[in-house]
């Protein structure tokens, strides 16, 4: 396994985990779960996956987590992030968060 000095941020650890949740899931539940969530699919940026999107709705985050986690090669990419061939992209706030940040 390669090392990464920088861990995946905590979002992508729920990603991971929701992901597989869904795919070990009963069947049935998961065809009730996907049913009531048919307006969400899977994200092709991966910058999409952050604290705000997992904080904002983490039962749409879950969805979001197995429909990318299928369409990115299920198992394959997991290997992947946990492995560090991907690596999520750096996370950038679109606001000041420290003082030196805020413009005039």
């Amino acid at each position: 396994m390669k090392t990464n000095p920088k861990p995946l941020r905590p979002e992508w650890h729920e990603f991971i985990a929701y992901a597989v949740q869904f795919d070990l899931m009963d069947a049935g539940l998961r065809n009730k779960v996907l049913g009531a969530h048919t307006g969400v699919g899977p994200i092709s940026d991966l910058s999409e996956v952050n604290e705000f999107s997992y904080g904002m709705n983490p039962e749409g985050f879950a969805v979001v987590a197995y429909k990318t986690y299928l369409a990115r090669g299920a198992g394959t990419f997991v290997r992947q992030l946990l492995n560090f061939e991907i690596k999520p992209p750096p996370f950038s706030y679109p606001f000041a968060v420290q003082p030196h940040e805020i413009r005039p």
